[in-house]
């Protein structure tokens, strides 16, 4: 289980190649900061919170968060192109990654994907999903205030 976990907070991005050469002598000290584990459990860094996984599945992982008062917050973990979202339930959890990953996308690339998620006209979606989907699709890039609560609103309320 260990070496899936591991695999799923890996990050695979860059590329480089270089030379160099030199010598030297050096000196340093350092100190750490936060949890290294809870229970036996490895405490992971993702996405800026401190968090414990218990079991990986493909793209999705479940575990705890790990709050400050030590409390463990039950949560749902997706990984897709490197970018990861919590969530307390998993459709909270895609959704978050979701608008994660729309955030860096332009315009055209929201309304494509939109029209790539919904290729099957005759079939019945959830008003949720299509509603989230359009919301997506027509956010301005600059992140639009009114449109991020109304998308908070409506999560809420469906």
């Amino acid at each position: 289980m260990e070496s899936l976990i591991e695999e799923f907070v890996k990050i695979r991005s860059g590329y480089g190649d270089g030379y160099g050469y030199g010598d030297g002598s050096g000196y340093g000290y350092g100190d750490g900061s936060g949890i290294i584990s809870v229970n036996n459990k490895k405490v992971y860094k993702i996405d800026g919170l401190q968090t414990i996984i218990t079991s990986v599945r493909d793209n999705v992982a479940k575990g705890y968060i790990l709050q400050s008062d030590l409390t463990l917050t039950p949560c749902f973990i997706v990984k897709e192109d490197d970018k990861f979202a919590h969530g307390s339930t998993l459709h909270e959890a895609f959704a978050s990654l979701q608008e994660k990953l729309y955030n860096d996308s332009s315009e055209e690339e929201r309304i494509s994907k939109f029209k790539e998620h919904f290729i099957d006209f005759d079939k019945a979606y959830p008003v949720t999903e299509l509603f989230i989907m359009f919301l997506q699709a027509a956010a301005r890039q600059d992140g639009n205030h009114s449109q991020r609560i109304m998308k908070s609103t409506l999560r809420t309320m469906l």
